[in-house]
This record gives structure tokens, C-alpha cells and sequence, in this order.
């Protein structure tokens, strides 16, 4: 119950007694007349208190309905064509930077227009229905969604200072808890890997990604080459690396991509679950 319902329950209770008592008390009609006139200041009273309070919440929508015109006309120019497959470092790194500010921004859209729609259905009991701005901001955080889903969203990097805090590392054999398809192009650049958790429920538990390469010695004899951490993310997990296959055709290389629980992280040797491609 809203606070505009106390007032005119205690408005209306107040007049009520006030009546009861005075036709109960009262002995003559002067007297009736005399509690007659404070019944009618009451009631004056409740209407003005009534107006005005429904005055004061339009002001507040009327300004609030020109906050959320503004952001429903705010549009973001986002390049959905632009390959990525032809970027060298340096743009790929200016690319991921613009496409988490367009999400840093969207995600800021919807989170004022949520609160704008739970104040509009908290005021609605008192200035009436609003559906027409209700369904603009509907309209407008799904349009907003669209655009989250458009945009190549890569994960964060993380600090390779993880690595240091441990002693090794010890491995499961194929994870059946993520979709993993390994690169076929083993002789571009860099590789752009993809990831997705079947059960995004896991996302919460997990510390890191890690994506490693090594080369293959021999069967017992591996030498590491580079290991990069990154945070993992609901939906597609999208990453792009220097790819190590490239030239190395007459070694053993071995790429390695998985995740550490947030259980496992601290201790020194932690469990990675984990998929594995090679070149031979």
C-alpha cells in the first residue's frame, strides 16, 4: 500500500469519527451546525491534500517521461560488419575497448529505464495507467538487447600473475561441460577461439579461462610457450589469440583451452578442465 492510501484512509476515518461524534454528542441543532462546518473544513482539507498530492506525482512522471524519451532516442552506431579476421593487434585491442563502452553504455540505458518503469508502476495508483511509456521502455531494452547480442564481446583479459601463485597445474581429460571446436586455419595470424558453457550456471564458480600452447617433446616431455587468463562470460566466450601453430608445421604444438573453478584457484597445484587441439 502506497503512502497516498494512508492519507486518505486517515482523512476518511477522521471525518467519519468526527460525524459519529457529532451526531451522537450533539443536543441541539446549533451544535450540529457548529461540528457541520468542521466536517466540511475536513473534507476540504482531503480534496486539496488529494490535488495536490496528484499534481506533485504528474510533475514527477512529466519529468521523468522527458529522461526517458531522451535515452529511448539515444541510438549507438555499431558496426556489425567490420571483420575481425583482418585486424592487426592494435585495432583488435581499439575494437574491444569501443565495443565495452557501447556495452557499458546500453547496460546503463536499461538500468535507468528499469528504475523509470518501477516508479511509473509505483505512481500509477495515483495519476493512472501509463501502459504507452511502459511499452516504450519494453520496446526500447529489447531493442537494446538486440544490440548486446550483435556485438562481438570479447572476454576480459586477465593478469597473467595468476600463474606465478602456482606450482603447476594438473588437467582433466576432455570437458564435456563446454562446446569447443578447435581452429581449422592453422596458418593465419591469430586465431579467433569461441566458447560456451552448456550450463551457464557454472559461470558463477569459475575463477578463469586459461588458452595455452605448448610443444610436445615427446610423449612424457612437454615445453610450455605461452598461457593468457581471461574472464569468463555468459553466452559465446570469444577470444583472439597469436596463433603458435603458424610456422611450427614440423613441431608438436599442442593448444589447450579451459577453466579453473574458483574452489581450485588457491591451491598450488589447481584442476583445469579442458579441451586440447594439436597440429599432429
Amino acid at each position: 500500500m502506497t503512502s497516498i492510501y494512508y492519507i486518505y484512509i486517515s482523512a476518511a476515518v477522521s471525518m467519519l469519527i468526527i460525524a459519529l461524534y457529532t451526531f451522537i454528542t450533539a443536543k441541539n441543532i446549533t451544535k450540529i451546525k457548529k461540528y457541520r462546518y468542521l466536517v466540511i473544513s475536513l473534507v476540504g482539507l482531503f480534496l486539496s491534500t488529494a490535488i495536490t498530492i496528484n499534481l506533485y506525482y504528474d510533475d514527477i512522471f512529466k519529468e521523468d517521461s522527458k529522461n526517458i524519451k531522451k535515452i529511448i532516442n539515444t541510438t549507438f552506431s555499431i558496426d556489425t560488419n567490420k571483420s575481425i579476421d583482418s585486424l592487426d593487434e592494435d585495432e583488435l585491442r581499439l575494437l574491444i575497448k569501443q565495443n565495452q563502452r557501447f556495452i557499458d553504455s546500453i547496460n546503463k540505458q536499461n538500468k535507468l529505464l528499469l528504475q523509470y518503469k518501477n516508479n511509473i508502476e509505483n505512481i500509477e495508483k495515483i495519476i493512472g495507467s501509463k501502459n504507452e511509456t511502459k511499452s516504450e521502455i519494453g520496446r526500447k531494452l529489447n531493442n537494446n538487447t538486440d544490440d548486446l547480442n550483435v556485438i562481438q564481446k570479447y572476454n576480459k583479459k586477465l593478469s597473467n600473475s595468476i600463474a606465478e601463485k602456482r606450482k603447476g597445474t594438473t588437467f582433466s581429460g576432455t570437458s564435456d561441460k563446454f562446446i569447443f571446436n578447435c581452429p581449422t586455419n592453422l596458418e593465419s595470424d591469430t586465431l579467433e577461439l569461441s566458447l560456451k558453457f552448456i550450463d551457464e550456471n557454472i559461470i558463477e564458480e569459475i575463477a578463469y579461462i586459461s588458452i595455452s600452447f605448448s610443444e610436445q617433446k615427446n610423449p612424457k616431455n612437454y615445453v610450455h610457450i605461452s598461457e593468457e587468463f581471461y574472464e569468463a562470460q555468459k553466452g559465446v566466450n570469444l577470444f583472439k589469440v597469436k596463433n603458435v601453430f603458424k610456422n611450427n608445421s614440423d613441431k608438436k604444438i599442442l593448444l589447450e583451452i579451459g577453466y579453473t573453478l574458483k574452489s581450485e584457484s588457491k591451491k598450488e597445484f589447481p584442476r583445469i578442465e579442458k579441451a586440447t587441439c594439436r597440429n599432429f
